[in-house]
């Protein structure tokens, strides 16, 4: 009775042989496998690295755009209007300017040179009328295309002087015409500069 009292009483043996076998297991697993395991942990690691770092690179990419956007092409602050056209041989252009009180102002059409060539290599050239004004004293004079503007005309980009307009702030409606256009449609600009006293100069 003590001796089946003392057995039944033993604390029973835990079985560790599991851990040995795992361990077993763990250093028979193929080389690659551990190889893809360690590759596996250090792309996590590469992952957070990059979620760490993103939201301030995003802040400056951002940064960079807006800056980016501000800043406008040279010689942008000297244009008061800018006015799309279709040029088609045969047709007159009819363009509605904001005339300054400030003194005259450049009239010029921005285009590429080829465009240029076109428009003005021929036997006829670029005529200019005022059709009608809101201003009784408006008036254009200095039409030579391709000539020397007086204003600030010369300093923005792929623009070609055409003529002046002047005479008080009005309301003006002007037609142009190009008969030496190309066939086709061609789209230009019109570009309207601004007077010195206008940009504070």
């Amino acid at each position: 009775m003590l001796a089946n009292r003392a057995f039944h009483g033993r604390r029973p043996k835990r079985n560790y042989s599991w851990i040995k076998h795992a361990r077993r297991f763990a250093a028979r697993a193929p080389r690659k496998i551990r190889v893809e395991r360690k590759k596996f942990q250090s792309a996590r690691e590469e992952i957070k690295s990059m979620k760490k770092a993103w939201p301030p690179t995003a802040v400056f990419v951002l940064l960079c755009f807006i800056s980016s956007c501000m800043q406008k092409p040279a010689g942008e602050e000297y244009v008061s209007q800018t006015i799309p056209i279709e040029i088609q041989s045969g047709k007159a252009v009819n363009v509605e300017i904001h005339v300054s009180n400030n003194g005259p102002n450049d009239v010029g059409i921005r285009c590429s040179p080829e465009v240029w060539n076109a428009l003005t290599n021929g036997t006829k050239t670029i005529t200019v009328q005022l059709k009608s004004s809101s201003g009784k004293d408006t008036n254009i004079y200095g039409v030579h295309p391709g000539g020397t503007a007086a204003g600030l005309l010369y300093v923005i980009p792929h623009v070609y002087y055409l003529f002046e307009i002047y005479g008080g702030y009005a309301n003006a409606i002007v037609e142009i015409t190009f008969p030496n256009a190309p066939e086709g449609i061609t789209h230009t600009e019109i570009i309207v500069d601004k007077t010195p006293a206008d940009t504070g100069l």
